[in-house]
């Protein structure tokens, strides 16, 4: 879904501003506009995901994550140095290697944020009971939906962690308070509120107000009901493999290379922007399976380099663990 989100909104998109037709009334764009919100939702659902389930923080947490930005960002980078010329240098390296996390797109360091806040989300959890978790997010979905979304106060558009902090809370007491939806309501009210979404895209001026409220917010109330539907849909359904388990670990890693900034948005866009408009009745076809080239074309390049993310990951966890150590003895001297 996020592949395809990022086709329409780098790839077709792109194509019609070359062009000079990005505001215009094409049927294209029009069917786009339409079907995006249908998609762009697992990026919330992605978050409410590890509420349900709940982050335990370890150092291998932090250590994955990194080392999967460092390598695939310093890769990215010499391919990128490759295809154009240039020469590495210390700046390259600090950059896109040892300043991964903050070289990083916005999504990696939200969730970043939230991996590190995670035990004192949990810890408050445990100690509270189910009317005052309401009431938080009761107050959480005022000040994000309505201060944020509406009034662009606060996360005014969601691209940051204080979402990520409202999603996963919300993801938490659907699990530890059981609440259910029947399979159907979760799939209608899912389709509702995308071709609600849908039709204001299509519809609305994209440069008017009410446009502005509608557009690609991750705050947007319409969006987070849309992504709980989507996450109860997938809940009703009794489903185990340790093969998705398995591909499951490489999910970031493919948000990582496609859209990583040298290699993989560049690509993207010059790929529709050259041959979007050559492609006849089947580019929609074209556009999915392109996507799923993308997704099992990182997935197995991900899998390949676990010969080197094995070691580093053992490497930096020892170093870790050692650090993690040194700052517990020092606080006990402290205290």
């Amino acid at each position: 879904m996020i592949i395809i989100h990022h086709s329409f909104v780098h790839g077709v998109f792109n194509a019609y501003e070359s062009i000079g037709m990005i505001n215009q009334s094409a049927i294209d764009l029009k069917i786009v506009r339409f079907i995006n919100p249908f998609c762009y939702c697992a990026v919330n659902v992605f978050v409410l995901i590890s509420g349900y389930f709940g982050i335990r923080l370890k150092i291998t947490n932090l250590t994955n994550l990194y080392i999967r930005c460092a390598v695939y960002g310093l890769l990215c980078y010499c391919v990128h140095l490759y295809l154009h010329g240039g020469s590495l240098g210390r700046w390259g390296i600090m950059h896109n290697c040892i300043l991964a996390f903050t070289e990083s797109r916005w999504f990696i360091i939200s969730y970043l944020m939230l991996l590190l806040l995670s035990p004192i989300l949990n810890k408050c959890i445990e100690n509270i009971n189910k009317q005052t978790f309401i009431w938080i997010i009761i107050l959480l979905s005022v000040i994000n939906i309505y201060f944020g979304w509406y009034r662009e106060l606060v996360n005014p558009n969601g691209y940051n962690f204080m979402q990520f902090i409202f999603l996963y809370l919300i993801g938490r007491f659907i699990h530890l308070y059981n609440i259910t939806i029947s399979r159907w309501k979760s799939l209608i009210i899912y389709i509702t509120c995308s071709v609600i979404l849908g039709l204001l895209a299509v519809l609305l001026d994209c440069h008017s107000f009410s446009y502005k409220l509608f557009e690609e917010k991750y705050n947007n109330p319409i969006l987070i009901l849309e992504a709980i539907a989507l996450l109860y849909f997938f809940l009703s359904f009794e489903f185990k493999s340790k093969f998705v388990n398995w591909i499951a670990k490489s999910v970031i890693s493919v948000y990582l290379i496609h859209e990583n900034k040298y290699i993989g948005r560049p690509v993207l866009i010059n790929y529709f922007v050259t041959d979007w408009f050559e492609w006849g009745w089947e580019r929609w076809l074209h556009l999915f399976i392109t996507a799923l080239f993308v997704l099992f074309g990182c997935l197995l390049i991900d899998k390949l380099l676990t010969v080197i993310f094995k070691p580093l990951s053992y490497l930096m966890n020892i170093i870790g663990n050692k650090v993690v150590c040194f700052i517990n003895q020092n606080i006990r001297k402290i205290s």
